[in-house]
């Protein structure tokens, strides 16, 4: 039997995979975070270049009902993917714009596209190549149309200034929780209104926090913890507290902080003795320059040492894909599985 999912977390928001993301807004760095939960731990980290030409991925009969989605990239970013490069489950741009998704089991998507439409990793790019802020980002949103090829996302988008917002398919509309409306900056598998619903029951109950992995307990932990954020406290120390918080043990296999106003990510392999550093001032983002990849299982035994990149070939996004596609059942066809690891070669520079 073929597996249900293709992408990321898994389907039932209540099981003991889940992700978590969060924001520390009034920190001066305005970390971002998130806890990568799930069975497999292989990935890439790719190095995705500005002022490249790019078209939306059409798999199997996608080309019969989606408009189709032409765009330059204005900005270089580095974006973490399991299933293939041009499709990442999450990243940072050279702006400081930062995009992760995340599993929502109760998403409802469109079945009919008026709009250009993109499956719903492949949005994660498209944010990242042309949004500066979270206000560029709401408005691309609102312009395009997502289709759920497999997995029901959500997505939270926050830029260098604090900014954040929660974009959900509720009810078949495109919901975005931004300003006064995000109460609480973070997010995990089940809809913001649900997850803020509980909290604020939590609040009133005077309850001992939750401890299950349930969604909803998550997010009230989450919740809890960033409240008591302190200015003076360091906030990569507290962003690492949070994320013990949801810790699923050999469940967790990414820890990732984003630093856009130092323009610096940790990332942590659960197999890695001490998360690797990547700095962005370290690339060239230009297009004439090779794209970059680094394999995220490495262990890093030492601190402050830098995730290693080297030239990216099809060779390695064939060895991603097919690798993502039998861990996950062989959901795709063949031919959908040759065009995703090809599917970097319709791109183009245009400087």
């Amino acid at each position: 039997m073929r597996v249900l999912i293709f992408f990321l977390c898994i389907l039932n928001s209540g099981s003991v995979l889940p992700c978590s993301v969060f924001n520390i807004p009034t920190s001066k760095e305005k970390v971002f975070a998130k806890s990568y939960d799930w069975h497999v731990s292989f990935g890439l980290a790719i190095l995705n270049k500005k002022h490249v030409n790019k078209k939306q991925l059409l798999l199997g009969k996608d080309h019969e009902n989606m408009k189709p989605l032409e765009w330059t990239s204005k900005y270089g970013s580095i974006g973490f993917a399991q299933h293939g490069r041009e499709i990442p489950i999450g990243g940072m741009n050279e702006a400081g714009l930062m995009v992760e998704a995340l599993m929502l089991r109760s998403s409802e998507h469109l079945s009919e596209f008026h709009q250009p439409t993109l499956n719903e990793l492949q949005w994660v790019q498209y944010q990242l190549d042309m949004a500066s802020s979270t206000q560029e980002a709401i408005a691309l949103a609102k312009s395009i149309t997502v289709k759920k090829r497999v997995a029901p996302l959500h997505y939270m988008v926050c830029d260098k200034t604090g900014e954040c917002g929660v974009f959900e398919y509720v009810g078949k509309e495109l919901v975005i929780h931004t300003g006064k409306d995000l109460e609480v900056t973070g997010v995990s598998n089940s809809t913001y209104d649900e997850s803020i619903d509980a909290f604020n029951r939590f609040k009133s109950g005077k309850k001992r926090l939750p401890t299950s992995t349930k969604s909803l307990h998550r997010f009230i932990r989450l919740a809890d913890h960033l409240s008591q954020y302190d200015i003076s406290q360091d906030p990569v120390k507290y962003a690492k507290k949070a994320l013990e918080k949801v810790n699923q043990k050999i469940g967790t296999k990414w820890q990732i902080i984003y630093q856009p106003n130092s323009q610096k990510i940790l990332f942590k392999h659960r197999k890695s003795k001490h998360p690797a550093i990547v700095e962005m001032s370290d690339f060239d983002f230009s297009c004439k320059t090779p794209v970059k990849i680094a394999r995220l299982f490495k262990n890093y035994k030492k601190e402050q040492q830098k995730l290693e990149f080297k030239n990216y070939s099809k060779g390695m996004n064939k060895i991603l894909v097919n690798a993502a596609n039998l861990s996950l059942g062989m959901q795709l066809t063949k031919k959908e599985v040759s065009q995703i690891i090809s599917f970097p070669e319709t791109t183009e520079c245009m400087d």
